[in-house]
């Protein structure tokens, strides 16, 4: 059982609207197919990201840090300082029907750089999903980001996403 969704502030806890807890089993990794990454943009495994807290809070994170690190590594896209990518990097999750599937990902932008990545999520009829993505987007670089559900309305969706954005920077979400 893990908390997700504490807000660091004092809020109307008796709406029921944060603080609720979750029994997450990791079961499968969820491998994305990726797009052919344009010049500019790489790919690596297994980056330490893990001083960045996401949206859903501490004890997701140290769950996905710790799943990641030992059984599905983290997927770490770099786009190069001063790289202007005018073609987006389309990120495709299918997690796996009635079981609770996973991802991680991080997205590190160069000083100078602007880029845009799609990521959708698609398949799962039933089932869970569970995806950590964290953003640094460095001194005058840019990053949009885009986050298309198509999951099923019976599959659960925990989405998490947290970031550094630098001085200068900015970091567009839809």
């Amino acid at each position: 059982m893990i908390k997700v969704n504490e807000a660091p502030a004092i809020t109307y806890n008796f709406l029921n609207i944060n603080r609720t807890q979750i029994e997450v089993k990791a079961e499968n990794v969820c491998v994305p197919k990726v797009s052919e990454l344009p010049e500019g943009i790489s790919l690596e495994q297994n980056a330490d990201f893990s001083r960045i807290q996401t949206g859903l809070g501490k004890d997701f994170d140290s769950f996905f840090d710790t799943i990641a690190t030992d059984k599905a590594g983290c997927s770490v896209y770099n786009v190069a300082a001063g790289k202007k990518i005018n073609v987006p990097v389309r990120i495709t999750f299918n997690p796996a029907d009635k079981s609770f599937s996973y991802a991680q990902q991080v997205i590190v932008a160069e000083e100078g750089s602007e880029s845009t990545f799609i990521m959708d999520y698609s398949g799962c009829s039933e089932g869970d999903f569970g995806l950590s993505t964290r953003v640094f987007v460095k001194e005058n670089a840019m990053v949009h980001l885009v986050k298309v559900n198509l999951l099923s309305k019976t599959a659960s969706h925990y989405d998490s996403i947290g970031t550094e954005v630098a001085e200068n920077a900015k970091l567009e979400t839809i």
